[in-house]
C-alpha cells in the first residue's frame, strides 16, 4: 500500500501534468484561433495598406488577444502623413486599422529649407529642388524656430500661426485652394492672399475669414467674367471689397 508521501507526490505530479496539458491546450487554441490572420486598413488614400500595417508592426503572427494600441499608434504615426484613429478587433483573428492621412496644403521656406505643411501647421516633408509645389499655397511671413517632421512648426509669433490655420481651414471649407497661390501672415492684423489671377488681397485682421473670403471669391469670379485687370482688393471689412487698379 503506497505511503501518504507517495500519494501526495503522485497527486502533485498529476496536478502539474494537468496544468501543463491545460497550458499547452490554451497555447494551441490561441495559436490556431487567436493569431492575427487578416489586417485591413481604412482611411488611407495615398499610402498603401501594406505600408500602414508594416508601420503598425502587425504581421499574421501576432496574438489577436494581446495587441497593444499604444505601440500601434506610435508605429503608424512615425510617418508624418498618418494619424492613428482607432483599432478595431473583429473576432476571432481579424484586425482593422482606422487611420487618417494628412495632406500638404502649403509650402514655406524656413531655416534654409523648403517644407510642406498641412492645414494645422504639421510639418510633413522636406521638399527637394525638383518637387512640384504648384498645387500648394506658398506661405510667407511665418517666423519659426524649428521644423521637425511630424510635429507642428515651432513658431515665434503665435498670432501668425493662428492666422494661417484659421485662413487655411476656411479656404478648405470653401474648396478654394485652387484660387490662391500665396498667403502672407507676417502681420496678423493685415493678412494677405494672392490669387492665381494676380490680385493682391488684403483681409485685414485674422478674423471673420468666412465672410471676407466669400466676398473676395465673388469679386474674383466677376473679374474673370468681365476681364477686370489684376489689382488690389481690400476685404478687411466683412462683406465689402474695394478694388484698386
Amino acid at each position: 500500500m503506497p505511503s501518504r508521501q507517495q500519494v501526495k507526490a503522485y497527486s502533485l505530479r498529476t496536478v502539474l501534468l494537468i496544468l501543463v496539458l491545460a497550458a499547452t491546450a490554451i497555447f494551441v487554441v490561441c495559436e490556431l484561433l487567436f493569431t492575427v490572420r487578416s489586417v485591413a486598413v481604412e482611411g488611407n488614400e495615398r499610402i498603401s495598406s501594406g505600408e500602414v500595417a508594416e508601420l503598425a508592426g502587425l504581421t499574421e503572427h501576432h496574438s489577436w488577444l494581446f495587441l497593444r494600441e499604444d505601440a500601434i499608434r506610435t508605429g503608424i504615426e512615425s510617418n508624418p502623413y498618418l494619424v492613428f484613429d482607432r483599432l478595431e478587433k473583429v473576432f476571432p483573428n481579424r484586425v482593422v486599422l482606422h487611420v487618417k492621412e494628412r495632406k500638404p496644403r502649403a509650402w514655406l521656406t524656413a531655416l534654409g529649407k523648403r517644407y510642406a505643411i498641412d492645414e494645422e501647421g504639421i510639418v510633413l516633408s522636406v521638399l527637394g529642388e525638383g518637387d512640384d509645389v504648384n498645387d500648394l499655397i506658398a506661405l510667407t511671413g511665418l517666423t519659426v524656430r524649428d521644423m521637425s517632421l511630424g510635429s507642428r512648426a515651432t513658431y515665434v509669433n503665435g498670432s501668425q500661426m493662428h492666422a494661417y490655420t484659421e485662413l487655411m481651414s476656411e479656404i478648405l471649407v470653401q474648396n478654394a485652394a485652387a484660387d490662391f497661390v500665396s498667403m502672407n501672415v507676417a502681420d496678423s492684423s493685415n493678412v494677405y492672399l494672392t490669387s492665381v489671377s494676380g490680385f493682391e488681397i488684403s483681409l485685414g485682421k485674422a478674423e471673420e475669414f468666412r465672410a471676407k473670403l466669400l466676398s473676395v471669391r465673388g469679386v474674383l469670379e466677376y473679374a474673370v467674367q468681365y476681364g477686370l485687370a489684376p489689382g488690389g482688393l481690400d476685404a478687411s471689412v466683412p462683406g465689402y471689397v474695394t478694388y484698386s487698379p
